[in-house]
């Protein structure tokens, strides 16, 4: 009787702590660093919890890189121009153009 306490109170303490992590982790201030420059954002970066992924605003990113961002309101379309290089991508679809051609997304901008 006394192991299946102890091992009954075991879990429950690595089970709290696990949850404490996972809330900390969730309250935590995503930052963006480039080229050693904390970058600031109008929209915050947040954790999309159904894909397990972190959304960043394009624009501040690009921008800090060099690149030109123009934002197509009718189309919700991002294009962002550097040099040789243009990229586009649309909100929610799961596909970056570079150049024109097509590179999957693993999770809808």
């Amino acid at each position: 009787m006394r192991r299946h306490l102890w091992y009954s109170l075991i879990s429950v303490v690595i089970l709290l702590l696990c949850m404490t992590g996972i809330v900390c982790a969730a309250e935590s201030e995503i930052t963006v660093w480039v080229n050693g420059d904390k970058l600031m954002f109008d929209v915050q970066p947040f954790l999309d919890e159904r894909y397990d992924r972190t959304m960043v605003p394009l624009r501040g990113i690009f921008e800090a890189l060099g690149a030109k961002v123009e934002w197509d309101d009718a189309t919700q379309t991002a294009f962002a121009n550097k040099e040789n290089i243009s990229l586009s991508i649309t909100i929610n679809d799961d596909k970056l153009y570079k150049n024109g051609q097509a590179i999957a997304l693993d999770a809808p901008a």
